[in-house]
Order: structure tokens, then sequence, then C-alpha cells
């Protein structure tokens, strides 16, 4: 049967692409599929990514049914960041089939030469501010929200194109326990007294202005940070859209300083021991499974957590992590995952090892030259 290469085009063919990896991980027990809303949105050319970026999925086709995708991803404001002429592949679905994998990367490649790109990487679904990474190590549990998971073959498929590793991001595991709390309340109640800092909610009625703070400070804090791009005010608030009906208020932290913005942290529950239960769509019946898992979410994810350099040193990280650690006891959370953390950071591992976390996953980004 002849292989081809189709470029997705239309809601009915992005439905379709959004369904292969059901075929795929038909029997993984660790699979774990977006909701078909969420994945949509990326797509919409409403979303505020297209403002500054292009994204083109490209399908392989045989014999009428679908064999693997690849998107091939361009953000100009990650170009003029960085002042490199790199690209983006992203969505990177396939069967166990060299074949496949070089079709749909010769297309990718293809975009991207004429495009006068000099270098690829990825998977970045669309950014290192969304779902990046290939999952290298850890394959027997399920993925946190918002974080990748693939068979181990993956690898050797990119590999066997060419691709190398650009950069391993790590994720580490710990318990929600009195224990790491203790050791945080004295490093706190140090910072605490040393300077005029003060920690509070996220106000949800008042989220327009919220964005702008945490926006402030994400973009600075995270500003040196390996393969970052600053999110602009639309994308900012596209996000806060996507993920404020699971946002709770008391494990997303805001940390002042003199009463100016100094720092945030954000923790949100892992949906996807809800999503699991379900196959990506909403409906009644799904509906109903959604509201009985729901009551037994017991996992956290640690997304990110930023300090603006001019108040580093002064303890606001173990301020929030302690704060927020508090509130996730209060509500019965018994886990959380940090994720992710560059390999090269052994400043923030040193600190998660100190709150009893153990590195459990690691995710490849990958590169070629073109």
């Amino acid at each position: 049967m002849t292989l081809r290469i189709e470029k997705v085009e239309g809601k009915r063919a992005l439905l379709e692409a959004f369904h292969l990896p059901h075929s795929l991980y038909k029997n993984d027990p660790y699979y774990v599929s977006p909701l078909w809303s969420d994945f949509k949105l990326l797509f919409d050319p409403k979303n505020p990514f297209y403002l500054h970026a292009r994204a083109d999925l490209f399908v392989a086709r045989e014999g009428g049914r679908l064999v693997g995708s690849a998107a091939y991803i361009q953000d100009e404001n990650f170009i003029r960041f960085h002042g490199e002429k790199t690209a983006h592949f992203g969505f990177f679905e396939c069967a166990n089939r060299p074949d496949v994998a070089a079709a749909l990367f010769d297309r990718v490649e293809e975009e991207g030469r004429k495009a006068g790109m000099d270098r690829i990487i990825g998977p970045l679904n669309y950014s290192t501010n969304e779902s990046c990474g290939l999952l290298v190590e850890g394959f027997d549990s399920i993925p946190y929200m918002m974080m990748p998971y693939n068979p181990p073959y993956y690898a050797e498929l990119l590999e066997g194109r060419g691709y190398g590793k650009a950069k391993d991001l790590f994720a580490f595991i710990a318990p929600v326990n009195d224990a790491w709390i203790a050791r945080l309340e004295r490093i706190s109640r140090e910072a605490y007294a040393k300077g005029n800092i003060t920690v509070r909610p996220v106000n949800l009625k008042h989220l327009a202005d919220e964005l702008k703070i945490v926006s402030s400070i994400y973009n600075s804090a995270w500003e040196k940070n390996w393969g970052f791009v600053p999110m602009t005010d639309p994308e900012m608030e596209f996000m806060a859209k996507r993920l404020k009906p699971v946002i709770i208020p008391d494990l997303l932290l805001i940390a002042f300083v003199d009463g100016n913005p100094a720092a945030f942290i954000m923790n949100l529950p892992n949906v996807n021991q809800v999503l699991k239960h379900i196959k990506g769509h909403l409906n009644p019946w799904a509906l109903a499974k959604v509201l009985y898992h729901s009551r037994k979410v017991d996992m956290l994810r640690l997304l990110t957590m930023g300090v603006k350099a001019e108040y580093r040193k002064m303890g606001l990280d173990a301020c929030l992590y302690y704060e927020g650690a508090k509130a996730g006891l209060r509500r019965k959370f018994k886990e959380v995952e940090f994720s992710w953390i560059l390999e090269d950071n052994l400043i923030m591992q040193k600190a998660v090892r100190v709150m009893g976390g153990r590195k459990y996953k690691t995710y490849r980004v990958f590169q070629k030259s073109l």
C-alpha cells in the first residue's frame, strides 16, 4: 500500500489526527488522551500563537488509515529572541515503523529548509511554554497534566533520522507530608523575618490584573533559561482561559517584596487522573465519570515557579514552596511532581531533593542540523 503525507486542513481532518494516538496506544495502560476541545483550541486560527508563528500539521496515511503525524512549527518570536534560525517540530505520533517516521520528517525538514532554517528542535507543542520533550525514561506511570507520554521506540525513530540530544528535562516526584513542610517552615521563617515579604493566592475575580503580574514575573524570571521564549499578553490570557477550570487559588501564589511583585508559584491538580477514564470527549456519560473521579485526584503538578533576578537569594522560593505545600496538605494531596527541571539546573534539583524529591522521569528535546 502507498504511504502518503497529507497536510491537515479542516475540522474533520484535525479530528482524525486527534484520534490517531487512540489506535497507537490502544493497549497502553498509561496513555491519557487530551481533551478534543483543548486540542482543537491549539490549532484554532484564533490561537494568539499564530500572531507570530506558523504551525502545519502533517499526517501519514496508508490504505485509508493514519499511521503517523508530525507538525512543522516556526515561531518568529523564538527566532528573534534567540537570534538563530531554528524551527520546531511537534505533535509527533507514529507506528513503530522507520519508513513512516522518515516520510514525516522528510516533509517537516523540507518545510524548514524552504524557510531558510538552520536547525530544527523538538518535540515542542508549540514551545517550552506548552507540552515539550519526548519521554525517554520512566514509562511505568501515567503522565501529569500537560506532560508528554510516548512509547520507548519513539526515541529510536528520531535517532534513526539523525536527531541527537539537545537537552534533557527531568521530572521529580515527592510526597506531600509534614516532614518536608517542617524543613521549609524554618527556612521561610528566616526569609519572612529578613524582608518585607508577603505571599497571597491569586484572585480569580480579577484575573486580568493578576495575569499582568504573573506575566511580568514569568518573562523576567525565565528569560535566561534554555529554550525560553517570552509569552505575549494574549498568549498568557489564552493559557489562563484553558487552565482556569482547574486552578485552585491557594495553590497559585504570588510573592511581593515591599509591595512589588517578585515571584510566583503555580501548582495544579493532576487532572490526568480524571481524563484517563474518558477518551478525550466530554459527552454526558464522560461527564458523569469526570464528576466521580474528580473527588479522587490526589496528585499535584508544580508547573512553574519563578523569582525575578533582583529578588533571588532572599528565600522567596522557600516561602512559596512552604505556603503551597501547606495548602496541598490541607487539601489532602498526597504527592507532587516537579516538572520540568533542566538537566543542568543543579540548584533547583538540590532544592527538590531537600523536599524529598527523587528523579523518576526524563524527557528529551532532540535537534538536527538542516
